[in-house]
């Protein structure tokens, strides 16, 4: 189950791969978080809609985040 302390820790991880230089693994992760949840969503019908809210929120703060997106 996807919970928003996951998705905080693959945010996290983004940010110290961005924070290195290591924008290949940044931009995995990134790919990897976002097919995540909306996988999360495709198959979790039952969940809380605020939780999918939250999250979503969490998950576009990667997408300020500046490293280069072309290797991956």
């Amino acid at each position: 189950m996807l919970t928003i302390e996951h998705v905080r820790e693959r945010i996290e991880e983004i940010s110290t791969y961005a924070s290195i230089g290591d924008h290949e693994m940044a931009h995995i992760t990134e790919d990897e978080l976002l097919k995540l949840f909306v996988n999360y969503v495709a198959n979790h019908m039952d969940c809380d809609r605020v939780d999918l809210i939250e999250m979503a929120q969490e998950i576009m703060k990667v997408d300020a985040m500046s490293f280069e997106r072309w290797c991956a």
